[in-house]
């Protein structure tokens, strides 16, 4: 079979013929159908055909002038489609459909690109029956196994293809273009009517007069319409085919494609919608903005050049629209004189001779002459370069940017004063605005962070981790989360928010909110520990109430059973060995009530530096000769209110612990400081309100604490000492006495590097001096004749104390409450003092009935006892020094208490 000349069109030159005639000798009786194509022109024109090839395409004669690839009614448009789509010199591979009579078969082909004579392209095509398919019998059912018969070639695209043989009425729907409706293999029935019933109900009818007029009169099918998927929405798709024809023009069958454009679709909205944007946004502008063409004609103009070059405005045109904009700049010389600079500008930027030109002038407005600049830019128009003309108000545009500039730096300035990492990022993860603190943090500026993605400015592993919660932001929802962070070699707790940023719905980008939470966690942290140790205080203060109460009763009786029983050196040896313990069980309590804070204190102003000093020799003595005592105490630190014994015994306690961290040897160092803390200084305990405060520390250079042990140091009862070494309650009653003296303790602590523990004592304005009498060892009982009246609400201790009274020679009265203290007061004239507890109930507590009772009675003397302080119990009048008995208390201690009250010059006045 030979090539035909005749149909190459004049302007091209004819093939080589004598190449042609020697394939055709050569593969003329081939069994693989084998073409040459012309592809030099549109129509893909059919040169050489070898006898398998026509059989394949279905037609009877070689190839003539009319003979189109495209015609190979066997083939349909699929060959066609895969030879426009060869590139040079990489040989395509393709399976195809082709039909022969009513059957439906399978074909590989091979689609190379050539150069005949320096001439083309030529594509040559070579088509084999697909094995699988070609051994098999064909009949008219093949088609009811249409898995068989699936074109791999076009799975690639995303597209399902479907394929109608219009004899038959059957329709093969590829396995692809069910998966793309959400259907399954046999959910869709072979008929054309089961596709149609899914589209909706507005496009049917144009898909259905589309398809009629592509097969009636070869108009194209190709359209979008919604269709119903197998989730129940609707989606846009697009619809297309084309009609095999036989020999007369009879359509036979029609293949095509189904493609999902939904999101397409959505793009071409928000296209829309962006150029409505632009359009709008162009008509906000205060000044007038004109677009040109690669003519030099306006083709957009926004509603300020329309008044800017109205009749009435200033230039005094026509709007120019469609118009060459260098004839307006020649025809407004007469108003604006830059008018032939301004042609040969737009001119010259439009022809690339000049990339920007900016012309100043002057116009004579109404209110006289006012400035304006013009602006030319290049701008590319369709592929081809036109420009952009700008004419602006320059006075009142000044004033606009003054306001922008006075605006943009007064809210930078607030961004960079918060104490926040503030940074923008867009849809594609790049920054686009971070404020100081977000500079200062990557100590990048901004020039040198805009437009580095997200994933450059953190390591791998962080990104990962990130990620999630960055899609999250762009699918527009808010996120917050916490963080580590390193800066330097530092680490730092960061609360982060990712707070989404729409434009018309639609999430353009996030804004990224980072903030360092390093000092409030550490804050928060010691606040739930002071806390605990609150609640904890709260409980130990009631137990050691009562547990007073009770070791009043036993300290009283054993005293009272301990003088008759002198003589009874057995007997008298067991009454000792009770009492040695319930005084060890007193001194416990008090220990409980420091950690508490519900002790009653006898607090002095004082020098700190000077107690603490004064405690020197003492525990030389105690530390013994392997550590060393330093000192580090400054002489000029304030004068604090404390009790001056629960100091020097504070200082003892952190003494002995240090001395018990360091078994062999070291160092401890006693110093004493004045500090100031502001209200956002970072070192301020939790507790301590900001102003003056004198820090006293204990150093040691022990072994130091793990994180473990150092969280519950203060705790009650907690020890790391073997059992029987240690009570648990030597730093918490430092604690509490801190604490109760409205001051502070901390304690800072590493493995391998010591222990320091301060504490830290509000500064005092009054004068004072430390000043501590000791008590009188006299073993002589002070005893007298006096009435005395004992209210209290416990029976067993309100009548131990009457017994040692009466021992001591006094009269005693008893009253369980205030209001029978004051009836006994009103029916005894010769009471001299009253011996009243601080917690009474019925409503009159000890100081309220000590105040009733001078008023009624001014020369009664009061004496108080207490088992413990309640909270509130500061704010109502407690008694000091001399006029208050702690509860357990000693027969000596009470009988002497008791006669000094009596032998004061003065009554108690509360």
């Amino acid at each position: 079979m030979r090539a035909n000349p005749e149909r190459i069109p004049a302007s091209l030159p004819p093939p080589p013929a004598e190449a042609i005639a020697l394939l055709g000798a050569a593969v003329g009786d081939a069994a693989a159908g084998i073409a040459i194509v012309d592809g030099r022109a549109d129509e893909l024109n059919v040169i050489y055909a070898n006898e398998a090839f026509l059989a394949q395409a279905q037609r009877s004669a070689g190839p003539a002038p009319d003979f189109r690839l495209a015609d190979a009614v066997g083939f349909g448009p699929a060959l066609a489609e895969a030879t426009l789509a060869c590139a040079a010199g990489v040989p395509q591979s393709h399976r195809i459909a082709y039909r022969q009579g009513g059957t439906l078969l399978a074909a590989d082909v091979t689609i190379t690109r050539h150069e005949l004579s320096g001439e083309g392209p030529y594509f040559l095509l070579v088509v084999r029956d697909a094995p699988e398919l070609a051994d098999s019998p064909a009949s008219e059912d093949s088609s009811d196994d249409p898995e068989s018969r699936l074109l791999r070639a076009a799975r690639g695209s995303g597209a399902g293809h479907w394929d109608w043989d219009l004899l038959t009425g059957r329709v093969w729907y590829e396995q692809r273009f069910k998966e793309i409706l959400g259907y399954g293999a046999n959910d869709l029935a072979d008929t054309f009517a089961a596709f149609q019933a899914l589209v909706h109900d507005d496009e049917r009818p144009l898909m259905l007069q589309l398809l009629r007029l592509h097969i009636e009169s070869r108009q194209p099918f190709d359209l979008s319409v919604r269709v119903r998927t197998a989730a129940g929405p609707y989606r846009w798709f697009r619809v297309c085919g084309a009609a095999t024809r036989d020999p007369a023009g009879r359509p036979v069958q029609i293949s095509g494609r189904l493609e999902d454009i939904t999101e397409q679709r959505r793009a071409e909205s928000a296209r829309r919608r962006a150029e409505e944007s632009l359009r709008r946004t162009l008509d906000g502008l205060s000044f007038a903005v004109g677009v040109l063409n690669s003519a030099g004609e306006l083709i957009e103009i926004n509603r300020a050049w329309r008044e800017f070059a109205g009749d009435r405005a200033l230039i005094g045109l026509r709007y120019g629209f469609g118009e060459r904009y260098s004839h307006l700049c020649h025809e407004a010389v007469e108003r604006c004189s830059a008018g032939p600079a301004a042609a040969v500008a737009v001119e010259n930027v439009i022809a690339g001779r000049e990339t920007e030109v900016r012309i100043d002038y002057r116009v004579e407005g109404e209110d006289g002459p006012r400035a304006l600049q013009m602006g030319i830019r290049p701008l590319d128009v369709d592929g081809r370069r036109g420009a952009i003309v700008t004419h602006k108000d320059v006075s009142e545009l000044e004033r606009a940017h003054d306001a922008v500039r006075a605006t943009k730096e007064f809210y930078e300035l607030i961004l960079d004063s918060l104490p926040l990492n503030i940074a923008y990022v867009n849809r594609r993860r790049e920054f686009v605005y971070a404020n100081r603190g977000y500079e200062e943090w990557f100590r990048l500026p901004l020039a040198a962070l805009q437009g580095r993605r997200l994933e450059e400015m953190t390591t791998t592993e962080n990104y990962r981790q990130m990620a999630p919660r960055i899609e999250s932001a762009l699918a527009g929802r808010t996120v917050e989360y916490t963080a580590r962070g390193t800066r330097g070699e530092e680490q730092r707790d960061l609360a982060v928010s990712y707070l989404p940023h729409r434009v018309d719905d639609i999430v353009e980008g996030f804004f990224a909110v980072v903030r360092d939470v390093t000092a409030q966690r550490r804050l928060e942290s010691e606040l739930r520990h002071a806390q605990k140790l609150e609640a904890v205080g709260q409980l130990t203060g009631g137990i050691a109430h009562d547990f007073n109460n009770l070791l009043s009763v036993v300290i009283g009786n054993l005293q009272l059973l301990e003088r008759p029983l002198k003589t009874e050196p057995r007997l008298a040896a067991h009454i000792t060995t009770a009492l040695r313990a319930a005084l060890r069980g007193a001194d416990l309590t008090r220990r409980l009530l420091a950690f508490a804070r519900q002790q009653v204190l006898e607090p002095r102003v004082l020098s700190p530096s000077r107690m603490v000093g004064g405690t020197k020799d003492l525990l030389k003595r105690t530390l013994g000769a392997t550590i060393e005592l330093q000192s580090d105490l400054a002489v000029d630190t304030w004068l604090i209110f404390a009790d001056p014994g629960q100091l020097e015994s504070s200082v003892l306690n952190l003494a002995i612990n240090a001395r018990d961290a360091m078994p062999a040897g070291g160092c401890l160092t006693l110093a004493s400081r004045n500090v100031s803390f502001a209200e956002d200084d970072v070192r301020r305990h939790p507790s301590l309100a900001p102003g003056d405060y004198v820090e006293v520390s204990v150093r040691d250079t022990g072994g130091g604490m793990t994180p473990e042990v150092l969280k519950r140091a203060f705790e009650p009862f907690f020890t790391t000492k073997e059992t029987g070494k240690g009570t648990g309650l030597g730093l918490s009653m430092v604690y509490g006495f801190a604490e109760q003296s409205g001051g502070a303790a901390t304690i800072e602590s590493e493995p391998g590097r010591g222990t320091v523990v301060r504490l830290f004592f509000p500064r005092s304005l009054l004068p004072g001096s430390v000043a501590i009498e000791g008590e009188s060892d006299d073993r002589e009982l002070p005893n007298g004749h006096e009435t005395v009246l004992v209210v209290d609400a416990d029976a067993d201790v309100r009548a131990t104390a009457a017994s040692a009274l009466r021992m001591l020679g006094y009269r005693v009265l008893e009253a369980a409450n205030g209001t029978q203290a004051l009836k006994a007061l009103a029916d005894e004239a010769e009471v001299a003092l009253m011996m009243a507890d601080l917690i009474l109930p019925g409503g009159m507590l000890g100081a309220e009935l000590a105040s009733r009772a001078a008023a009624a009675r001014p020369a009664l003397r009061v004496l108080h006892t207490s088992a413990l302080s309640q909270p509130g119990l500061r704010d109502l009048a407690v008694p000091s020094g001399g006029n208050l008995l702690h509860k357990p208390y000693a027969i000596g201690e009470l009988a002497r208490r008791v006669r000094a009250v009596l032998d004061m010059e003065t009554a108690h006045v509360d």
